[in-house]
Order: structure tokens, then C-alpha cells, then sequence
């Protein structure tokens, strides 16, 4: 792309991909948000934006029916970012898993062992403590691990921790509310 260019072809790519899923016409997003990734790459743009780019194909591709495609997008993440980006990490192991998009009525029955892995380590790269995203990888790895022998006690332990992450996460959130509206009126 011609230097300058860039960025303006890339938004605009992720804006027709945008109106692209609003009429559930995910394919074409899926597209469009390639063509966004080749010219970032093209480009060199900055990491975080390639991935994030990678992490929209990853769940367009979810969306389709596509779960082979959403996974490669969801690995290439992983490679990009590595070890650097714990929240990226965590998006896209959680996308390899499924995340809110899982393709149940295929993997029922099995454990996927990809999936489990890319959970535990975005669990080690995440700080130990009470976030929603902590939350949801706690949840999702519960989830996986359904199938795995051995690993009921592993199971609830993941289910508790997490759903009490996810509770405090919430009263947090709620504080910092009552918080910001008293700054208001004081």
C-alpha cells in the first residue's frame, strides 16, 4: 500500500466487515477483514492491530461454520503476539476454545486438547486476581476439560475460582459506578 494509505484502507476494510456481520453475512466479513490483514501486513502495521484483525477473522469464520479457518486465525494470534500480549493471548485462546461461539453439536464428547492447552497457558500469562477475562478462561477450561479423565476435582475448582472472579469483577464494576456517579453530584 502506498505509504499513508495504509491505516485508511485497513478501517475501512474493518467498517464493510462491520456492516458485513450486521446482516450476518459473515463470509464476506471473514473476507473483507483478510484483505485488511494483507495490506496491514503489506505495511508492517504494528502487531496489535494485525492481531486484532486476526482475532475478528478468527471469530467471523466462528460465525460461518468455519471452525478449522476460526482456529488457524486464533493460532496465528498466538505466534504474533507470543508471550507479550497476555490479553490478546487470552482472546484468542478462548476463540481456539470457542469462546460465546463454540460449535458444541460437533466437539460434543471429546476434549479438545489445543484448546485446553492454549487455555492453561493464557491462565499463566494472566495476573492471578479477579477479572472478567480471567474469568472466562477459568470457565471455558472447566468447560474442556469435561471430558478428560481425572480432572472433576480440577473442574470444580476452575468453576469456583472462576465464578467468584467473575462475581467480584462485577462488584468492582458496580463500585467504580457508584464511585463515578458521588464524583458527580459532589
Amino acid at each position: 500500500a502506498v505509504a499513508g494509505t495504509a491505516d485508511k484502507a485497513i478501517a475501512y476494510g474493518k467498517r464493510a466487515a462491520a456492516h458485513a456481520t450486521d446482516v450476518l453475512a459473515f463470509e464476506d466479513a471473514a473476507r473483507l477483514l483478510g484483505t485488511a490483514l494483507e495490506v496491514a501486513d503489506d505495511a508492517g502495521v504494528e502487531v496489535g492491530v494485525r492481531a486484532d484483525l486476526l482475532l475478528m477473522i478468527g471469530s467471523a469464520h466462528w460465525r460461518s461454520g468455519r471452525t478449522e479457518q476460526a482456529r488457524a486465525a486464533y493460532r496465528r494470534v498466538l505466534a504474533l503476539v507470543g508471550d507479550d500480549d497476555p490479553d490478546r493471548v487470552a482472546r484468542a485462546a478462548l476463540g481456539i476454545a470457542g469462546g460465546h461461539e463454540r460449535a458444541v453439536w460437533v466437539e460434543m464428547g471429546s476434549t479438545n486438547d489445543d484448546a485446553v492447552a492454549a487455555l492453561e497457558h493464557a491462565l499463566a500469562l494472566i495476573p492471578a486476581g479477579d477479572s472478567e477475562l480471567r474469568a472466562r478462561l477459568m470457565a471455558a477450561l472447566a468447560r474442556d476439560l469435561h471430558y478428560a479423565e481425572g480432572t472433576a476435582a480440577r473442574r470444580v475448582e476452575l468453576a469456583g475460582a472462576g465464578a467468584r472472579a467473575a462475581e467480584l469483577e462485577q462488584i468492582l464494576s458496580l463500585r467504580r459506578e457508584f464511585l463515578h456517579a458521588v464524583e458527580i453530584v459532589v
